[in-house]
């Protein structure tokens, strides 16, 4: 076996018998929090029991997003500003927080590929795309590599609570002249602004000198390959974040469509579906 096959078959070993369990865990835990949603929302909310079936769906995988979002900033803000061993060491640095961050992340987006597989008509080809992108991106990180930027691109996630809580809104009527509407609207464009845009695409560049030097100081061979993978990753990513910004300041400044249910209808669902999984839902 020359040098190449054996580091891939390293890596996907370590993949199967070290990280598997507790990518498991993970997938099993917002895949739990999925399916308790319908239950509870049935008995605290009249909205949602006038839904129709892929609107119910949408609010049950917007649960999960917005959980999942609120854990994963916590975890890579507090990673960024405490975690002394991966602020010495861009590169290489590994610690026990930053791994239990990134094997939730990864889990949550194996719960999302999945979803979007299932639901493929509703979410089509670029979410399960998007979903696929953001999870071979954090597993890539899982031995130890590039740890602290994968808790510099999981604080993408800091715009998607307020999406959710403005799909929320819309579905149970609540005005664009509702003041915390305004608020929330607001705080999404602004968040999105300064971390996708801003800090994102300005911070690129520093992220691509630092793939550029591991490159050329490594000779793991599956390494390079998945340095070279977030090379593209970051390219396409900085992109969609420039189109998704455009669209969720469409979205946050159009005024709410409300059926006789009091829930918006189809269309409006259809224009955020279209805009969102910035959401995410990165």
């Amino acid at each position: 076996m020359n040098s190449y096959s054996a580091d891939w078959a390293t890596k996907l070993y370590d993949l199967a018998h070290v990280h598997g369990p507790y990518l498991a865990a993970s997938t099993i835990i917002w895949t739990a929090i999925y399916l308790a949603s319908a239950p509870i929302s049935r008995r605290v909310s009249a909205t949602y029991r006038g839904l129709p079936f892929k609107l119910k769906m949408q609010w049950d995988n917007r649960i999960v997003a917005f959980l999942h979002a609120v854990v994963i900033c916590y975890a890579a803000f507090w990673g960024l500003l405490c975690d002394e061993p991966l602020k010495a060491d861009h590169l290489h640095a590994y610690s026990t927080w930053a791994y239990a961050t990134m094997i939730t992340a990864c889990g949550y987006f194996i719960w999302d590929a999945v979803m979007c597989i299932i639901y493929f008509k509703e979410f089509q080809l670029g979410f399960l795309l998007h979903a696929l992108g953001c999870l071979f991106t954090f597993l890539g990180s899982l031995d130890g590599v590039f740890m602290y930027y994968g808790y510099f691109y999981l604080t993408f996630e800091a715009s998607t609570p307020f999406l959710n809580l403005h799909w929320f809104m819309d579905k149970l009527g609540v005005s664009n002249s509702n003041p915390f509407k305004k608020l929330n609207a607001g705080l999404l464009v602004l968040s999105f602004f300064l971390f996708r845009i801003i800090s994102g695409c300005g911070y690129s560049a520093v992220v691509w000198q630092d793939i550029h030097r591991y490159i050329a100081a490594t000779s793991n061979m599956a390494n390079v390959g998945i340095m070279y993978y977030f090379y593209f990753a970051i390219l396409l990513l900085n992109g969609l974040n420039c189109y998704w910004f455009y669209s969720i300041v469409k979205f946050a400044t159009r005024a709410p469509k409300v059926h006789p249910s009091s829930t918006s209808t189809s269309a409006t669902t259809t224009a955020l579906t279209a805009n969102d999984k910035a959401r995410k839902k990165e």
